[in-house]
């Protein structure tokens, strides 16, 4: 068996210049003058393994507080039921808890998203253009986006448990003593932030 890590190409994910973020966020559809929060999650499963309704709520506290928060979400949004695939309806989710989409929270094209993907360029320009990636999950197998946007010189917001604690090097982590412990079936654990 060869041994192939996961890895990014920081030749390609790095930091890029101010004035070419700025272009970024135009194409992109962010607004200039706003503190960008970001989520590069996949939205399957229910419960969502990615924590999308602790997040959103903590998320939700900043824009109670601050009105020129934006959160861009790079992820399906799961609108009008599962499709064949059970997750949560975000954009439902996020209108129950006081979020207005298409305002304080947007979401990538789902028809990008969900047809052909979105290339390394496009990532890089998001990456870049946010102040901080928000990806707190219950459990992490690796999390490639907290490596991208750490090359791209953006800081982290992770959970300190599973693969998480060995990726964020720029940022913050959640203490487990900020989280409840989850058990999960494989006899394995997780935590649900707070």
């Amino acid at each position: 068996c060869h041994y192939i890590p996961h890895g990014v190409n920081t030749d390609a994910f790095a930091p890029i210049p101010a004035s070419a973020v700025e272009v970024a966020k135009q194409k992109i559809g962010i607004p200039p003058d706003v503190f960008v929060v970001g989520m590069v999650a996949a939205n399957k499963g229910y419960p969502t393994r990615k924590a999308f309704e602790q997040n959103l709520l903590a998320f939700k506290m900043l824009a109670d507080k601050h009105k020129d928060v934006y959160l861009f979400m790079q992820t399906w949004t799961g609108e009008g039921g599962p499709s064949g695939r059970e997750c949560l309806d975000l954009v439902a989710y996020a209108r129950n808890i006081g979020l207005q989409p298409g305002k304080n929270i947007v979401f990538c094209d789902q028809f990008v998203n969900i047809t052909t993907g979105f290339p390394d360029p496009y990532m890089v320009a998001l990456y870049n253009s946010m102040d901080v990636l928000l990806s707190v999950s219950r459990g992490e197998g690796f999390g490639i986006p907290i490596l991208e946007a750490q090359a791209c010189g953006t800081p982290v917001i992770t959970g300190d448990w599973t693969a998480m604690s060995e990726l964020t090097f720029s940022g913050w982590k959640v203490g487990k003593n900020e989280a409840t412990l989850d058990p999960t079936w494989q006899m394995t654990n997780m935590y649900i932030p707070h």
